[in-house]
């Protein structure tokens, strides 16, 4: 088989960082080869900025994944959106993933920052046009548990309280009140932000969507065993788990 660091594919129309459509054109060429399988680095959930921490190798979750892999253009309420057809076609946006592109290291920071922007406009785009079928997803929510909840919950406070100050970046720094996820602050904070607790189940489900694509179109391909996906050896102490599940660890 054929091991593949997923962030360090570059093409000419990903944005700074390979992702699960790039897999395909590494699976043709791995199927050429002879391979039975194309082994990934984990693809784990990061917080994919410095200094913490932009290493697929510490994750804060176990359970979920990366939104810097998806294709972000292979999503419908991508496609059917007018206005961010236009706003991706622009000189700007074009630039920004010229230079992402060109990029001698990975830009995690640009590369997220920019499909975390075009990602909530389809969000918001695909719920009020109906293109995102809600009663789908939330099926899908419900059948991921709390481990889920918990997780989008951490990531909407994080955003939250590191955009109010910037000098908070791990768990330890949060307000006290909101460092246990059963706590009645945290659950003050989930109804009043469900709608963005939401968006981070919602990319979840896209990216729970496009890695099993990935992995037939592997196979289809002809590399017959498909995709294997690497772990890592820890998880960040600061991190959801240890936030969400702390009775689990020493």
């Amino acid at each position: 088989g054929l091991g593949v660091q997923l962030y360090g594919i570059r093409s000419h129309r990903n944005w700074g960082c390979g992702d699960f459509t790039d897999l395909r054109d590494v699976a043709r060429w791995g199927a050429a080869l002879g391979a039975s399988f194309i082994a990934l680095n984990p693809l784990h959930a990061i917080h994919n900025r410095r200094p913490f921490n932009t290493s697929p190798y510490l994750p804060f979750s176990l359970l979920y994944r990366n939104f810097i892999y998806l294709d972000v253009e292979r999503l419908p309420e991508f496609q059917q959106c007018p206005r961010l057809q236009r706003a991706f076609r622009s000189a700007e946006v074009q630039a920004e993933l010229a230079r992402l592109r060109a990029s001698g290291l990975v830009e995690y920071e640009g590369v997220a920052g920019l499909k975390m922007r075009f990602l909530r406009y389809a969000f918001v785009y695909g719920i009020r046009h109906g293109i995102i079928d809600r009663a789908a997803l939330r099926q899908w929510i419900e059948s991921e548990g709390d481990g889920l909840t918990r997780f989008a919950t951490y990531c909407a406070l994080d955003e939250h309280l590191h955009r109010r100050n910037r000098d908070l970046w791990i768990l330890p720094q949060w307000p006290k009140e909101y460092q246990h996820p059963d706590s009645p602050a945290v659950a003050e904070f989930s109804r009043r932000h469900a709608r963005n607790i939401e968006f981070y189940c919602y990319v979840q489900w896209r990216i729970d969507s496009q890695a099993s694509a990935a992995q037939a179109d592997v196979r289809a391909a002809g590399v017959n065993i498909g995709l294997y996906h690497d772990l890592p050896l820890a998880t960040d102490r600061y991190g959801c788990e240890l936030s969400g599940h702390r009775e689990y660890y020493v």
